[in-house]
């Protein structure tokens, strides 16, 4: 009787119960990284960063794993899920984005999966530091990993939205026509987003601006580039 029920169960509550059962044995779906609250700036999923972020320095990802969600896994905060806190909910979101360009078909679920959650969160990770680069490269004339500043304004980036139409990169193609150029950083960008209608509300706020500092700043203490 049991089984009967859980079979018919639709598949939101279903994959509710997996990820439950999954948290409860404390194992990923893959079976090698554990599932529970790890907290703080952990090694623990290096292996996975080097399998799906080769482009991306470790440290980084230790860093923004922190502050995306204590570094757990399974954190669940609204529209954004997993181990780096990937956008689902929305149209246009990082995972759906994902499946329509690479022909995927993941779901909200497969994000409590840090494999899968860490693949499509350094995908957009590295399109965007690659954007950045080519299109802004008067403002970042050292676009790598190894340059603060430019960390910062991908961090920004990734946490409040990139794009040249509403995001972060809207700003900065304004602020290039204003003739600023290596002056600009992440609390140019919020001050000069607020006179600027069609950039995410977001973008305007003190916490992005605070939020790519301190994943910034930790990136390289853990990397002992402080």
């Amino acid at each position: 009787m049991v089984l009967k029920r859980i079979l018919i169960m639709d598949p939101i509550t279903l994959g509710l119960l997996v990820s439950g059962a999954l948290l409860l044995f404390g194992r990923s779906a893959r079976g090698d990284v554990p599932l529970t609250k790890v907290g703080g700036y952990t090694d623990v999923f290096d292996d996975v960063y080097r399998q799906e972020c080769k482009s991306i320095p470790v440290a980084y990802l230790r860093s923004l794993a922190k502050h995306e969600s204590d570094s757990n896994p399974a954190e669940t905060t609204g529209g954004a899920w997993g181990l780096l806190q990937v956008w689902w909910a929305v149209p246009g979101s990082v995972l759906i984005d994902y499946n329509e360009r690479k022909g995927t078909a993941f779901t909200k679920n497969d994000l409590l999966d840090p494999y899968i959650n860490a693949r499509l969160a350094c995908e957009l990770l590295s399109r965007i530091k690659n954007y950045y680069g080519y299109m802004y490269r008067r403002a970042f004339p050292n676009p790598s990993w190894s340059d603060r500043r430019f960390v910062e304004v991908v961090t920004m980036g990734w946490n409040v939205g990139w794009s040249h139409e509403r995001g972060v990169g809207r700003v900065v193609s304004v602020l290039l026509g204003e003739g600023h150029t290596t002056d600009i950083d992440v609390a140019m960008i919020r001050q000069r987003a607020g006179g600027l209608p069609e950039v995410t509300d977001k973008a305007r706020g003190f916490l992005p601006v605070s939020f790519a500092r301190r994943v910034t700043s930790a990136y390289f203490t853990i990397a002992g580039q402080a």
